[in-house]
């Protein structure tokens, strides 16, 4: 399952040959249907074609079998942004910082979804949050000054874009 996992993931994300790298992840599901690499690896293919239920469903299945993997609770957030469910996520992702409310990457997706669901004191709240616990990680900054953009605040955006693009060069 491992192997098939990996060629598909090769085939999706290097040579972008879809049909392939869907076979190869469904070989791999039907090797091990508890790989939940193989159930990420293909709601990703999925949600890039826009089965959105279909790829919500592998990562759910994902999540189910390990409750308590911080990044597949992440990436189910993720999934349901992709997906349009901005509220959703947020409930989701909430849920995945109740696990760990360090887990930055969790907090950012979060902000994130805040902002896109109209929540741009809370989003902002969190994407603060975020800055001080990461101050040094442009992922960070990034998600910060799109906060603040979806938030209409659009000059303090660019100010720290500009900023994170000075101390980058």
């Amino acid at each position: 399952a491992e192997v098939q996992t990996a060629q598909g993931a090769i085939r999706l994300f290097f040579d972008w040959k879809l049909d392939d790298a869907e076979r190869a992840f469904v070989r791999a599901l039907a090797l091990n249907p508890s790989y939940t690499t193989a159930h990420l690896a293909y709601g990703d293919l999925l949600m890039m074609r826009g089965e959105f239920d279909r790829g919500l469903a592998l990562i759910r299945e994902a999540v189910k079998l390990s409750p308590f993997d911080l990044g597949l609770a992440m990436n189910l957030g993720d999934f349901l942004i992709f997906s349009g469910r901005f509220d959703e996520a947020v409930r989701q992702l909430e849920h995945t910082l109740a696990m760990d409310e360090r887990f930055v990457p969790g907090r950012l997706r979060l902000a994130e979804a805040l902002a896109l669901s109209g929540h741009g004191d809370a989003a902002l709240a969190h994407a603060k949050r975020a800055l001080a616990d990461a101050p040094v990680q442009p992922r960070v900054r990034e998600t910060h000054a799109f906060v603040l953009a979806a938030s209409g605040r659009r000059e303090e955006a660019r100010r720290e874009l500009a900023a994170l693009a000075t101390e980058r060069d």
